[in-house]
């Protein structure tokens, strides 16, 4: 029998990754490209294809904080995301 696929709320995304809803609020509405799967009522909820880019978003944004964003692109052999796989290049 086939998975289902789990799809999260934001609040379920915050938990997962340990941060603040409103860090990955701000990831999801300034960020497009990363639209839900679908709404459970008014509800929207995300895929695991989402969680993983809102993961890398935010590494991003605290890797420039703190000064390090070449030490993350050169981890991902200088990369980044790729968009069709949903996960960073670096896990390869």
């Amino acid at each position: 029998m086939k998975k289902k696929p789990q799809l999260l709320s934001i609040g379920e995304m915050a938990k997962r990754l340990g941060e603040p809803i409103h860090r990955v609020r701000f990831i999801l509405e300034s960020r497009g490209d990363i639209k839900p799967s679908a709404l459970c009522g008014r509800t929207r909820v995300y895929d695991a294809r989402a969680l993983a880019r809102v993961r890398y978003e935010l590494a991003a944004i605290d890797a420039r904080r703190l000064g390090l964003i070449d030490d993350v692109l050169d981890a991902a052999g200088g990369r980044g995301f790729d968009m069709h796989r949903g996960v960073d290049w670096g896990d390869q």
